[in-house]
């Protein structure tokens, strides 16, 4: 997902270790429309580490 996730929002994520990732990523709140790559990336990204999280 990371590495197809627009450009910004890689390099954004990128460097910090898998456990603060997955935390970071779990308590983001996008907004937007969904259209829009980012916004979609990012509420993905979110859906997937509340899910590791649950897991």
């Amino acid at each position: 997902m990371l590495v197809t996730a627009p450009s910004a929002l890689r390099d954004k994520l990128r460097g910090p270790p898998t456990g603060l990732l997955i935390d970071t990523l779990a308590r983001t709140r996008p907004t937007g429309d969904l259209a829009d790559p980012a916004c979609a990336a990012k509420t993905a990204l979110r859906r997937l580490a509340r899910r590791h999280q649950a897991l």
